[in-house]
This record gives C-alpha cells, structure tokens and sequence, in this order.
C-alpha cells in the first residue's frame, strides 16, 4: 500500500496563497520605474538602454556612479532605505567620466514591454517549481518526492514576483524571508539528492543533519543579522558576507552536483533511462548553464545579449526532476499506479 501525501493540502494552501499575492505583484508593474541604467559591481556604468530616461539625461557606459538622488552608492543603509522612484520623478546622477565629475538629471520612465515580460518570466519558473514538484509528490507519495515538494516551494515561493512596498521595514522583512527561501532551498535540495534515486549511508548517520542543514542555518543568521540590522557595509563586512555566502553557494552547489553525477555513473543504463537520471542530468545542465554563463559575464562588467531572459531555462529543473522521481516511482513500486 503506497504512502499518502499528507502534506499535499497544506503545501497546496500556501502556494495557492503565495501565487495571489504573486498577482498583486504583476499587477505592479505598471508602476515599476525604469532609467535604462544599468550598473555594475564596480559602481560603473555597464549599459545604458536605447532611447531609455539614462540615455537622453547624456549618461555613458564606462561612467562611474558616485550618487543618485543625493545619495551616494556606498551609502548602501541610506539606499535601501530610500523608496523607489516614481514614474514621472527626476533624480540626479553624479558620475566621473575621464577624471570630470559630471551630473546628469534622470526622468525615470515606465517599465518598456520587453523588460515587464522578465516579470512574468520570474512567475513561470516560480509555477514549475510549485507545480510540478508538488504533481511529483502527488503522484509518488513517499519521503523522496515529500523533499522534492519542499525544494520546489522554497524555490518556487522566492521566484514570485511581490507588490513592492513603501514601509521599509515590509521590504526588509520580504527580502530576509526571500533569503531564508533560498538558502534553505540549497540544504534540502542536497537532502533529495541524498534520498534520490537510492539513500546515501550519509543519512543513517548521527550527525548527518547538522552537516546537511548546520550551514544553511548559520549563513541565514548572518544574512539576516545584515538584512535587519542594516549595520554600514564598510570593505571588511562586504568581504565577510562575499566569503560566507561564496562558500556557502559553491558548497551546497558542488555538493548536489557531484552527488547527481555519481548517481547517473554507478548507475546502470537500464537505471538510467527507468529512473529518469539521464533526463534530470540534461534538464540541470540546460537548465544552469546559460545562468552561469550570464552571471559570469556580469562579474566581468559585460551583458550578454537576451540575458535577462536565460533565467527561463532553470524551469527544466523541476520538471525534470518531477519526471524522474514519478518514473522512478513507478518503475520500482508498480503496484503504486494501480
């Protein structure tokens, strides 16, 4: 007799929940400002969009920003707590450009139609994680595809899109919860590759949940203490978050590829094709690389084109995901379909 998929009404409540909400935030792009500037790292000017507010005020790639609205870009506790612009509001940018310190009045515009699809894009991954995994533990009831549930809501929760707010503190408290989402996301994703499609020893051990979740925990503490406390971001603190979250990232990331991997390589093909590993291996690899490629280019200051839309592809990774977990459900519990 197969396992009942207990949680599935409660995981479906909160999505049903998060998705409203996930409305409210389409409907707000309307109102969402756009300068056409984009900036860099290095607080330099990386692009600025054709026939965009940034490009009539006179601003240049290669520009370097030093403060917008009176504010300066190191001041990142005055600038997060600054509301965003209206349509319609002009702010001065104050930028050096071969030595000269230039100023330049922005007229921010509405969101242009190709940057609003980015929105709705965002909503379809957010659909494809909740959707599918939750379909997969629906279908395949057991501890595996439950896991499976909760890393599609984790990610599925922080891709949706939100109503942007003016009370500081609703937007801090979205972007820690946001934060929370993610992290968590990466330790239990790591525990369904522990789980699926055989369970690792690792697991039996005692203190293999500490392992698992003890990282995830602490990087959230840390973000969250910089979230909510909003300290000054001098160099040490930016170095200190970059490293912890780095680490965290490459970590967690490393560890579930590599459990992937050795999954599809002790395999044998027939287990390959009835488990859906071949399936979940191509969907990650589509599914990232084209992310990776354009953060890649980001952090050496350049834009790739249509990157804005690459995102879309990490969609194949709770689909496929779904697919080989339901196949490998029925291929091993037959009895579970009748």
């Amino acid at each position: 007799m197969s396992e009942k998929p207990k949680y599935l009404n409660v995981f479906l409540l909160i999505s049903g929940i998060a998705i409203v909400f996930g409305l409210f935030g389409l409907g707000d792009i309307s109102k969402a400002p756009h300068s056409g500037l984009v900036i860099g790292p290095n607080n330099s000017v990386m692009k600025v969009a054709p026939e965009s507010p940034a490009e009539s005020a006179g601003l240049q790639e290669g520009d370097v920003v030093r403060s917008i609205g009176g504010i300066a870009v190191e001041d990142t506790k005055a600038t997060v707590r600054r509301p965003r612009a209206e349509i319609g509001e002009i702010r001065t940018v104050v930028v050096e450009r071969n030595g000269e310190r230039l100023e330049f009045d922005v007229t921010y515009g509405a969101q242009p139609s190709r940057l609003r699809v980015v929105f709705v894009l965002s909503a379809v991954i957010a659909l494809c994680f909740l959707g599918f995994c939750l379909w997969a533990y629906g279908a395949a009831p057991s501890p595996t595809t439950l896991i499976l549930a909760l890393f599609g809501l984790l990610f599925g929760l922080s891709f949706l899109p939100a109503p942007y707010s003016k009370s500081f503190m609703l937007r801090t408290l979205g972007g820690a919860l946001v934060t929370v989402l993610i992290v968590m996301g990466f330790a239990v994703l790591v525990h369904f590759l522990l789980l699926f499609p055989k369970r690792r020893a690792f697991l039996d051990k005692p203190w293999a949940q500490r392992v698992l979740y003890g990282p995830a925990i602490a990087v959230n503490v840390l973000l969250l203490f910089f979230n909510l406390v909003q300290p000054d971001f001098t160099g040490g603190i930016k170095a200190v978050i970059l490293v912890a979250t780095g680490l965290f990232v490459v970590g967690y990331f490393g560890w579930a590829l590599v459990l992937m991997v050795q999954s599809f390589v002790r395999a044998s093909g027939a287990e390959r094709s009835s488990h859906g590993l071949t399936l979940m291996l191509l969907g990650t690899l589509i599914g990232l690389l084209p992310v990776i490629a354009s953060s890649l280019a980001i952090r050496l200051s350049v834009l790739l084109p249509g990157g804005q839309y690459y995102g879309l592809a990490l969609g194949l990774i709770p689909i496929t995901f779904a697919l080989a977990a339901v196949r490998k459900y029925r291929a091993t519990a037959p009895e579970a379909t009748g």
